[in-house]
């Protein structure tokens, strides 16, 4: 099998070459001349900070102006400070001393979460705005002397290196931004700690500095890191520019993903500001509607392995849409559910075709099951509840077994043999560790050898493992295992358990029945999407097409995403405004005629 692992630029290349001929060459009095010559350069580039500080703002007074600093950044951020003290809740929810009580979150602006700012909750006998003064005139210094390491390491001369580091620092925005609006640049130096970061994954193929940089930055400034992390891409792809088509390749694929997240900011947005109750009201009529263009979709999409991947999450979509058609069916009695169940089956029938992936309409079904459920549970259809749950639930789970059982037996041999062995190659590896089982003993390796922090460098991604990559990659969370450690991938599972656990609030806060027929389904698909791709990363499941919420790349699993984030953004804004009667209340218009005896 052909391997593929992370090359390292040619630039680097060339330099690790020159310091090994030079390292020859250098005695120990000239390693250590070079290293002093270095710590100097960096303590000068120190002094012209505090020097130019002190030029443009400091002999004036105090390094803050009188305006947003003296009223704003230091402000706030004492207010945070004094919270925590009171109270000892790192996270706080509600900021009752501003103005007449509000969310602090409105606040983290400020730096709430800013590792800066949390660092002088141990000074508590400093004052804040002599902190403040001292931490930004350090941030500056620091931010100056990253960039001068970073210079150097992409092949520039020392006095280029320096020259250039104190043009950096006397950018009008740096200095003068340092003691108005501070988040506009105190996010910098963690941004060049990004820089030397990508040079060293790229390098050495550790990326703890990459990731720390990352979260620093956006723990610092989450407007600002956004551009950040952009341009710590921009740098990734000049990295690769000496490969063949390496940046090329890079840039594209960027390109194309930044407009299909455009796009997909947009539905996002739509979905918002359009009132959910909408899909109470057409259900139906979307259903079809979503029907017909899923068939134009498929018919012009591409085909990957038999498998149309644009369409795997797609037909996710119709889960909300059938928490719709439930909702229109309320008070109908067992022709409603009788009218769910064909609903199902059709629907199951409709994901399997347009998408070719049976276990993505296997979930579709299994979700659209435990949505009927809910309905019936909920009384919405006016039936016995015991006596309509025990019919759903047998016609919904032993006929699709039994349905399965047959097809298995009837199966030819060659298909039947093809499904058994892929079963025992999930439970037993071990017996074709180069053959069908040669997945599984990858994924085992991998997590037995990963470190907690950076790369492992044993494994490689096969391009027969990856082989629906960038497009549905089923390893995508192992893949930021092996390039960025454990701490990493647990950090990613963590995020994807707060997602989980506020739609679930969101889920529980409805008052109206379809704002919580509709919160559950996107909560359902969201579960299963998370559950089972964690579940087949770790090897706990038959490798397959899945789809992570945020991560996966793709215009169908994006667009899927912004439109369930965005009806549930839909539902939580307008969980006390919507009714039941508002859903169901469509105004009716009457033509009276009135007759007169003449």
């Amino acid at each position: 099998m052909s391997r593929m692992s992370i090359t390292v630029p040619y630039y680097l290349r060339e330099r690790n070459d020159h310091r090994k001929k030079s390292a020859g060459r250098m005695t120990a009095s000239d390693k250590a001349y070079a290293m002093h010559r270095g710590i100097e350069a960096k303590l000068m580039l120190c002094a012209c900070a505090l020097l130019i500080c002190w030029v443009f703002c400091l002999r004036h007074g105090m390094f803050g102006s009188k305006v947003d600093w003296i009223s704003q950044h230091s402000v706030l951020p004492d207010y945070f400070r004094r919270q925590f003290y009171e109270t000892g809740n790192l996270f706080p929810e509600f900021a009752a001393n501003i103005g007449g009580g509000q969310n602090i979150y409105n606040f983290s602006y400020y730096g709430l979460y800013s590792p800066v700012i949390l660092l002088s909750y141990f000074l508590p006998f400093v004052k804040m705005a002599d902190y403040l003064m001292a931490a930004q005139m350090v941030c500056l210094a620091a931010a100056g002397v990253l960039l001068y390491q970073w210079f150097l390491g992409r092949g520039f001369g020392q006095r280029i290196s320096f020259l250039t580091s104190i043009l950096f620092l006397l950018a009008g925005p740096m200095v003068y931004q340092s003691y108005n609006q501070v988040m506009f640049v105190n996010y910098m130096p963690f941004l060049c700690m990004g820089f030397l970061g990508v040079e060293r994954h790229f390098e050495k193929r550790k990326s703890g500095l990459l990731t720390a940089g990352v979260f620093l930055m956006i723990m610092t400034s989450f407007y600002f890191s956004i551009g950040g992390m952009l341009l710590q891409y921009i740098v990734g792809g000049y990295a690769l520019a000496g490969e063949t088509n390496g940046a090329s390749v890079y840039l594209s694929q960027f390109g194309r993903q930044s407009l299909i997240l455009l796009i997909s900011f947009g539905v996002m947005a739509g979905m918002y500001f359009l009132d959910y109750s909408f899909i109470g009201r057409y259900a139906g009529t979307l259903y079809w509607m979503m029907t017909v263009a899923f068939f134009v979709i498929r018919m012009v999409s591409g085909e990957v392995n038999g498998r149309y991947p644009v369409m795997l999450m797609l037909v996710y979509l119709y889960v909300p849409v059938y928490a719709g058609i439930l909702y229109q069916l309320r008070g109908k009695g067992y022709s409603a559910v009788l009218r769910g169940i064909a609903l199902q089956f059709l629907t199951a029938a409709f994901a399997n075709y347009f998408s070719n992936v049976f276990h993505a309409a296997f979930a579709v079904y299994l979700m659209q099951t435990v949505l009927l459920v809910l309905a019936i549970c909920k009384g919405w259809f006016q039936v016995n509840r015991r006596d309509a749950v025990i019919v759903a639930v047998t016609v919904l789970l032993i006929l699709p077994l039994a349905v399965c059982l047959v097809s298995l037996v009837s199966a030819s041999d060659t298909a039947a043999n093809f499904r058994l062995q892929r079963i025992h190659a999930w439970l037993h590896p071990e017996d074709e560790p180069y053959g069908k089982g040669y997945t599984y003993m990858w994924i085992r390796e991998g997590l037995a050898k990963s470190k907690l922090v950076g790369a492992y460098e044993g494994v490689a991604f096969d391009d027969e493992i990856m082989w629906s990559a960038p497009r549905t990659d089923p390893f995508i969370l192992l893949e930021l295992v092996f390039t960025f450690g454990f701490l990493v991938g647990l950090l990613v599972i963590g995020a994807f358990a707060v997602l989980i656990f506020h739609v679930f609030g969101v889920v529980r806060r409805q008052r109206n029945q379809l704002g919580f027929m509709m919160s559950a389904a996107c909560f359902l698909v969201l579960l299963d999407n998370c559950v089972e791709g964690i579940l087949v990363n770790g090897g706990f499941l038959p490798v397959t097409s899945v789809q992570f919420p945020f991560l996966s790349f793709g215009v169908g699993s994006t667009v899927t995403y912004a439109v369930l984030i965005g009806l549930l953004l839909s539902i939580y804004r307008n969980e006390k405004i919507v009714t039941d009667h508002m859903v169901t209340g469509m105004p009716v218009w009457r033509l009276g005629i009135k007759l007169e005896k003449r």
